[in-house]
């Protein structure tokens, strides 16, 4: 078994520890502090993801997506296909962080504005919480879990998301009663919300954009941003919280997860990050659906 696959496997039996720990059905998580197997650094090396450029960034959004066209996949992916690719690049997020939020994971803040609430979501039948019996049924099928508790964090909205109008898609997607911030979007086998766009992700920036390089993949998004918080000199520490990495400090301080640095403190130094200026245009309902140069419709 490779490696990434048995540290996958091991982070899914540490989350159902962990949440069988918190529901009192186990006393104590024994795998909480199981690391599991290290890659070599020639195997690092070799499988490494590497950011856009400015070039890529640019060809992807003023693609027909961003553009005046708002084409969307034929697939599920619908308005997923326009803000799945824009978060990523204005938050790092992993591309489940962002396929898996619920429209109440996005959170208004009177006095730091808007932010991204990245956090587990159990099933509502194991939630002991859960008092709504209509809000449990629109969640039920919905659960995740993100990859690790240091994962769990707040990420602010980027201005630039507002102006492209994010704050009118949550209302869009919440005028139908939808508990889903992308609610076309469905589990794979895999149990994954965001499997589907990555194919078509990966189709798209090699058929349509011509962005062949195997190693510029979603992921690479996330790789980009880390690239600019570098570039600003952000705290380490505060690069770790914003990316859901663990922050070197040691079991302890990590285990306290998103409250070890607050809100106030990280809206601060996201403020200092900049981006490349991109052309997309604001979004709107799709007008339609992307074909590859062949004709053969992506999906």
């Amino acid at each position: 078994m490779a490696t990434v696959t048995l540290n996958a496997r091991l982070d899914k039996i540490k989350a159902l520890l962990r949440v069988a720990r918190s529901k009192g059905v186990v006393p104590h998580n024994p795998a909480e502090h199981i690391i599991g197997l290290k890659e070599s650094t020639r195997a690092k090396r070799v499988a490494r993801r590497l950011p856009f450029e400015q070039a890529d960034i640019q060809k992807i959004f003023s693609s027909d997506i961003y553009n005046d066209k708002q084409l969307r996949s034929s697939g599920q992916s619908a308005e997923a296909t326009y803000w799945l690719p824009l978060i990523m690049y204005y938050t790092g997020a992993r591309p489940e962080e962002i396929a898996g939020l619920a429209v109440s994971d996005v959170v208004c803040d009177e006095q730091f504005g808007w932010y991204f609430n990245i956090t587990d979501r159990p099933e509502p039948d194991t939630d002991l919480f859960e008092s709504s019996k209509e809000l449990a049924e629109k969640q039920k099928g919905n659960s995740r879990f993100v990859k690790n508790v240091m994962s769990i964090r707040v990420v602010p909205v980027a201005p630039e998301l507002i102006r492209l109008g994010f704050i009118r898609y949550i209302e869009f997607v919440r005028q139908d009663g939808n508990f889903m911030l992308f609610p076309e979007l469905k589990k794979d086998w895999h149990g994954k919300f965001c499997g589907a766009f990555g194919k078509f992700f990966g189709r798209f920036k090699k058929d349509m954009l011509g962005i062949s390089n195997p190693k510029k993949v979603l992921y690479s998004f996330r790789h980009t941003f880390k690239d600019f918080m570098v570039a600003v000199n952000l705290e380490t520490k505060m690069i770790h919280r914003i990316m859901g990495h663990a922050s070197g400090d040691g079991a302890i301080t990590d285990g306290y997860g998103k409250q070890d640095i607050p809100l106030e403190f990280i809206v601060r130094e996201f403020k200092k990050i900049k981006y490349f200026e991109i052309e997309a245009q604001p979004w709107t309902v799709g007008r339609g659906t992307i074909r590859t140069s062949k004709g053969k419709q992506l999906d």
